[in-house]
């Protein structure tokens, strides 16, 4: 995105989140995710922006009032906004169990190095005391 896009998409999203109204705020967020989209190289970083912007399109979809006639239209709604919050908690916890699973993935520096724990770290405080008198004792230090 370029610099002069970035401003502008942030002080929509910033002007908007100040007024205090979480639709506006999401739809100014929807609008910058879209320009971010529009002039990203990466495919890293649009997939990335890709998850977000369903996710804010999915919470203005939740959010956005609508006229409720019936009882029945009531009871959808709500279902349609409890599929969303699962949507949304889905992706979040998805996203977060592949970055588990990359890191999983990824070799350790210190792989290779076995860890080994000296035997004094599970000697008693006497047997630790023991050792060291000994070991004064050969060395001749009172």
């Amino acid at each position: 995105m370029t610099a002069k896009r970035t401003a502008a998409a942030s002080k929509t999203v910033a002007s908007a989140a100040q007024t205090g109204d979480s639709l506006a705020t999401l739809k100014a967020l929807r609008d910058a995710l879209a320009e971010a989209i529009d002039d990203c190289d990466s495919k890293r970083d649009l997939a990335a922006l890709s998850r977000q912007l369903m996710t804010v399109l999915a919470l203005i979809d939740a959010a956005a009032p609508r006229a409720v006639t019936s009882k029945r239209d009531e009871i959808a709604a709500k279902r349609a906004r409890r599929r969303a919050e699962v949507a949304n908690r889905a992706l979040v916890e998805g996203a977060f169990a592949q970055a588990l699973r990359a890191d999983a993935a990824r070799p350790s520096r210190h792989a290779a190095e076995p860890v080994t724990m000296p035997a004094t770290a599970f000697m008693t405080p006497d047997e630790d005391a023991g050792q060291v008198s000994a070991a004064l004792e050969e060395r001749d230090i009172p």
